[in-house]
Order: C-alpha cells, then sequence, then structure tokens
C-alpha cells in the first residue's frame, strides 16, 4: 500500500489555490551580481509562460524529467515551499521547468515568478545556466560544456566568470578552451584528421605551441606512433625551449627517429625505457642554475652526497661509452 498522493486526488483535497513559496536569495543574489533589475511575482498566471526554442539550457529528454516532477509534487502536497521560477520580462522561461511542470499538476493557475529583464536571448541562456545548479536538478556534465563552450565563442567571459557560470572547474574551462583552440588550429593546418586519433591529454600538451608548422608536425608525429604521454609531454617541452621555428622543428625530427614506429600496426614504438628516462633527466640537470645559486647550506650533506653518487654514475657512464663506442649494440640481456 502507498501513501502517495495521486493526480486525481487533488481536486478531493481542496488544496488551497494560493501558493506558498520562498523567495530565492541565492537567485537575487545572481541577479543582483549581474547588476539585472527584476521584479517578484506571487501570481504569474501559469498559461502566459513562453518556451522559446533554443532558450533552454537542457537536453530535451531532462526537461521536466516525470521522475523529478512526481518529487516535487509529492513534496508540494505534503506542505513544502518552493522558490519561484525565472522568467525574461515577456514572459519567456528560463529556469523552473520541473516546478513548473509540478505545479500544473497540482493545478495550479498563477504561480511566484521572478521576472528578470535581459538584453539578449544569450544572456538569457548563460543566466538559466548558473541557476540550473543552484539546486535540485543540476545540469549535466553535457549540458555544462554546451554552455561553456558557447560563452567560449562568444568571448563575453573569462574562464573564472565561466567556470562560476556552469559549475565547474577553471581547469575544466580552461581545457574546453585548449580543445576548441586545438580544433580550430588543426582545422587550419589540414591536419584534423591525424588529430582525432589523438587523446585529450595530446591535444592539450600539443596545443601550447603556438607557431603553426612546429604544431602541425606534432600533430602528425603524435598520431603516426603510439607514445607515452610523459614522452610527448618533454618533446613539447623541448620545442618550446628551441629559440627558432627551424629549431623547434629539429627537435621534433630527431624525435620522429628515436620513436621511430614498429610492430604490426605501424604505430607501436619499442625503445629502451631507461635511456628515454636518461634524456629526459640529463637535461634538466644541465639547465639547473650555477651551483652557487642552488646551494643549499641546511641541506648542503645530504645534497653532496647525491653529487658524488652522479659523479660516479657519469663516470660509468663515460667510461662505457669510451669502450664501445657511440654506434655500438649492447646486448643488454646478455
Amino acid at each position: 500500500m502507498t501513501n502517495a498522493i495521486t493526480e486525481t486526488d487533488v481536486d478531493v483535497l481542496q488544496i488551497s489555490e494560493e501558493v506558498s513559496f520562498l523567495p530565492s536569495l541565492q537567485a537575487e543574489s545572481i541577479f543582483e551580481n549581474w547588476n539585472l533589475k527584476y521584479t517578484l511575482r506571487a501570481d504569474f498566471p501559469i498559461d502566459q509562460i513562453q518556451n522559446v526554442p533554443g532558450q533552454q539550457v537542457r537536453d530535451q529528454g531532462n526537461i521536466a524529467n516525470k521522475q523529478y516532477v512526481e518529487e516535487y509534487f509529492q513534496q508540494f502536497t505534503a506542505g513544502a515551499k518552493f522558490p519561484p521560477i525565472v522568467l525574461r520580462s515577456n514572459g519567456t522561461l528560463i529556469d523552473g521547468n520541473t516546478r513548473v511542470a509540478m505545479w500544473k499538476k497540482a493545478k495550479r493557475t498563477a504561480i511566484p515568478v521572478y521576472l528578470v529583464d535581459l538584453p539578449s536571448s544569450d544572456l538569457a541562456r548563460y543566466l538559466g545556466t548558473q541557476l540550473n545548479q543552484l539546486g535540485g536538478v543540476r545540469l549535466t556534465p553535457n549540458e555544462s560544456a554546451r554552455q561553456g563552450n558557447a560563452m567560449l565563442e562568444e568571448g563575453t567571459f573569462d574562464d573564472m566568470q565561466i567556470a562560476r557560470i556552469v559549475g565547474r572547474s577553471r581547469t575544466q574551462v580552461g581545457n574546453w578552451r585548449k580543445d576548441r583552440d586545438f580544433a580550430s588550429r588543426s582545422e587550419k593546418a589540414d591536419v584534423a584528421a591525424q588529430g582525432s586519433r589523438l587523446v585529450d591529454s595530446q591535444r592539450r600538451t600539443i596545443v601550447k605551441v603556438v607557431q603553426a608548422r612546429p604544431f602541425a608536425e606534432l600533430v602528425r608525429f603524435a598520431a603516426s606512433r603510439r607514445i607515452q604521454h610523459a614522452d610527448l609531454a618533454a618533446v613539447v617541452e623541448n620545442v618550446l625551449r628551441a629559440e627558432s621555428e627551424e629549431n623547434a622543428l629539429a627537435v621534433i625530427t630527431a624525435a620522429g627517429a628515436e620513436y621511430m614506429p614498429t610492430g604490426p600496426d605501424g604505430r607501436s614504438t619499442v625503445t629502451n625505457p631507461k635511456a628515454k628516462r636518461m634524456r629526459m633527466v640529463l637535461p634538466q640537470i644541465l639547465n639547473l642554475a650555477p651551483a652557487e645559486e642552488f646551494y643549499d647550506p641546511d641541506r648542503a650533506e645530504t645534497d653532496r652526497a647525491m653529487w658524488l653518487e652522479i659523479r660516479v654514475a657519469a663516470e660509468n657512464a663515460l667510461e662505457m661509452y669510451s669502450r664501445y663506442g657511440a654506434s655500438a649494440q649492447l646486448d643488454i640481456d646478455a
């Protein structure tokens, strides 16, 4: 047996036509932060609410989900108070689809609303995006991404403002920006097909390179090989440190030779992982500031011990190169 109230029970219950509600201090704070004029009406005719195509921030399947409408309805009939919905001054719905559906189910003819003066449909949609994140049924990641990318394309808001509006981190918004930048630049460089084979982390690393030719060559390089992200990041950092475009291209050419594709699919790379690690670590040591600048009296003994170990390791490595020569093939497993 269930105690749930059905739609047909509403007439029997004879719920008062007056809708009890609580003003939304959060919504009002957003209106004021956005410098928007608004009014609160407790009895806006529900049949005058307009749903304009393209104005909604949600996917069609997520608008007024029946499960949430039923939950709201049960709460409402039990005496719960809901905040007003938000409309443009012309009656266009900005936020509150689920509440509207719930109040219709409860046979309301007039409901509480905020009427907000907005100069454009885009601004109304962005406002709806932030209002949807206040509580209740929040936007899905795809819905947030769509609205965030729309704001990035328009260019009105910075990353932090967009992050607050869509309810995502600034890092996530920055990643959306990188993805858009990569897509645009790879299309212009005629490497979009190769770029589509990369994972997000690879695209967001390569897009750091602003020069057109090195960018395109890095896309081709990464798409033609299965390369660890750490290795690709090291190549990109070396490209960024190059003093000229020619030097940057030479870095990519050298990386292409080192990570020569092998294997049955023509993309796998079989390399000596310790040698790769060495080539990543040694440049960092060589690029350190003069010893006087990194000398730390409090850690001098410990640091000196490590430098002595490095000296021994360097001498052993140099002895090996002297013994076998630069072009010798060592059987590491022998």
